[in-house]
């Protein structure tokens, strides 16, 4: 079993390449520059969600989908 999360990143970006959508040191909506700090989502439509939101002050979006193994049990 795996999980799957969504990360958003700047549009025309390669993927596992940044700019990620995340917070500043400020805890502000933002860039960062690594997936490790970038903002996880549960759900694809959480991820939807927040571009609605934040589109019209960031710019476009792409979606990244990843998923890390589970841990043993």
């Amino acid at each position: 079993m795996s999980t799957t999360y969504y990360l958003l990143r700047k549009k025309g970006s390669a993927q596992g390449d940044g700019p990620y959508f995340g917070a500043s040191v400020n805890a502000e909506p933002g860039w960062v520059i690594t997936a490790l700090a970038a903002r996880r989502f549960a759900t694809l439509s959480e991820a939807e969600q927040c571009v609605d939101a934040h589109a019209a002050q960031f710019g476009g979006f792409e979606i990244e989908v990843r998923s890390l193994p589970d841990a043993p049990a």
